[in-house]
């Protein structure tokens, strides 16, 4: 999810809450359930783009002789890209 996305699921959640909540609860019931979702939600990301940093190192020409590639990782990046 992008900021401004998690950003407009918070202000509708919390704008129904005022109104008797939101069912089903997404975002969490309390700070320690939102804290959690949060916490995944930041750990999605960085797993994400550390993902597609790498395969964009290792597949892109822009990179080439700055870093080290990894073949390996540039196989399996164009047989998941199709």
């Amino acid at each position: 999810m992008s900021a401004g996305s998690v950003r407009v699921c918070l202000v509708v959640h919390h704008q129904g809450r005022r109104g008797g909540g939101t069912e089903p609860n997404l975002l969490g019931r309390d700070l320690r359930e939102q804290a959690e979702i949060e916490r995944w939600n930041r750990r999605m990301e960085l797993e994400l783009f550390a993902a597609i940093g790498r395969t964009v190192q290792n597949t892109s020409p822009i990179f080439q002789g700055r870093f080290s590639r990894h073949a390996v990782i540039a196989v399996e990046a164009s047989r998941r890209s199709g």
